[in-house]
């Protein structure tokens, strides 16, 4: 699944909800907090 995400990811933009960021680190971008972005207005 790993595999897809990231050779989907090289072209285009694909917002990946999750309460597990930890598990995702593989994929080379860091996890954004929907808090800290202004989205729990």
């Amino acid at each position: 699944m790993k595999r897809v995400l990231v050779d989907a990811a090289t072209r285009h933009q694909i917002p990946l909800f999750t309460f597990h960021a930890a598990n995702l680190h593989a994929l080379g971008v860091a996890a954004r907090s929907l808090e800290r972005l202004g989205a729990g207005k």
